[in-house]
């Protein structure tokens, strides 16, 4: 995801990975359960202005079949990928599978690497002939699937994050958990079945907050609104992820409400952070850090922490709800739910020490420091 690419580095696993090659049906109905738990208490409620459209309406898992060409579509990991015919199967509002014809390609930069990635992550373009109405999958026309890497675990981690950030503010992607069958169409038999997610569309997002997308390169932080930008960079710290930049718009889409209001961050792709810890990342050279565990607050230099206040009072309000979805979502591993949780600890260990906050929030006040240095991502999705 970065200008240049690099080596692995050689990181200790730290957050170990469960061995989980398929989706269970056992795995698949605690994922209902406890998206519905979470649904019945407003955990990830949000004062929405405008109402998602029928795919992101819910938090409960739904089931696609992908049939294609399979193994044409995992090799085919080339940077200009090419669509390949599919046809999918998804859920209508009765629970009934509705057929319909669909083309999907490889996407993405670091995870469409073989070597690290298993299943690269896909663009779904349902067809223009398709009738999507009464499905979940009505007003879409381009998605995104988030797949594993490796295992289903690392799934649901990197969901977990955009769910955190729901609860922050109704500016972020909204994601629905899925169980993706893949079939083979040429011995029509399954070939996997793995957990992945949909990521909503940024125009969709855009609309959903009475806002358009910004397709700009070259702003600088200082430019966007103050409060919507400090609370993503603290999440960004939060989530231990350095990989992200205004200015190239490195895993950072941009809404405004008009042309001459300054827009709003909304980040997604957090494979990269400290709190997903999946076992190929690595933080950005440039920032001469040793690990993806290791924070750096990467927003701009402040005359004081007095602008960081509001934040850090919003995730403290927020901690509860927090740590409960790192206790209680099923899926992860004990050991890694054990990490997790201490992570996070360590977060608010920072933020309510002011002594703590101090020094690592001014850090891109150091002249001799990596605060002010730009990740240059390879912008392809």
């Amino acid at each position: 995801m970065l200008v240049k690419d690099r080596e692995m580095l050689n990181i200790p696993r730290i957050f170990p990975i469960t061995p989980d090659a398929l989706l269970t049906k056992r795995l698949y109905i605690s994922l209902i359960i406890f998206t519905r738990c979470l649904s019945g208490n407003d955990v990830f409620a949000q004062s929405s202005k405008g109402q998602p459209v029928p795919l992101f309406a819910s938090d409960k898992p739904i089931r696609l079949v992908i049939n294609g060409n399979i193994t044409a579509i995992r090799n085919d990991r080339d940077k200009q990928s090419t669509y390949h015919p599919v046809q999918l199967e998804i859920e209508n509002n009765e629970g009934a599978l509705i057929k319909m014809p669909a083309k999907v390609k490889t996407r993405g930069h670091y995870r469409k690497i073989s070597k690290f990635c298993e299943n690269p992550p896909l663009l779904i373009n349902l067809s223009k002939d398709a009738s999507l109405k009464g499905t979940v999958m009505e007003g879409q026309n381009k998605l995104k699937l988030v797949v594993p890497c490796t295992t289903n675990e690392l799934v649901i981690r990197e969901y977990l994050l955009y769910k955190v950030y729901n609860l922050f503010t109704t500016n972020s992607l909204n994601v629905r958990l899925t169980r993706v069958i893949l079939v083979d169409s040429l011995n029509r038999t399954p070939v996997d079945s793995i957990t992945g997610f949909l990521l909503e569309p940024i125009t969709q997002a855009a609309t959903r907050n009475q806002m358009v997308p910004v397709d700009k390169n070259g702003l600088k932080p200082q430019y966007l609104p103050p409060s919507d930008f400090h609370l993503m960079a603290v999440f960004q710290y939060f989530a231990g992820n350095t990989d992200w930049s205004i200015q190239y718009r490195q895993n950072i889409e941009l809404a405004s409400h008009s042309v001459n209001t300054p827009p709003v961050p909304i980040p997604y792709d957090f494979d990269m952070s400290g709190l997903v810890g999946a076992s190929y990342a690595r933080p950005p050279e440039e920032l001469n850090l040793s690990s993806v565990l290791q924070r750096r607050y990467r927003g701009y230099c402040l005359p004081s922490m007095d602008a960081l206040e509001p934040v850090f009072k919003l995730f403290n309000e927020k901690r509860a709800e927090i740590e409960k979805i790192y206790r209680e979502t099923t899926g992860l591993s004990d050991n890694y739910r054990k990490r997790a949780l201490e992570y996070i600890e360590d977060f608010y260990r920072v933020i309510n020490n002011p002594r703590k906050a101090e020094k690592e929030f001014t850090y891109p006040c150091l002249p001799e420091g990596t605060g002010n240095i730009v990740i240059k991502g390879l912008k392809e999705d």
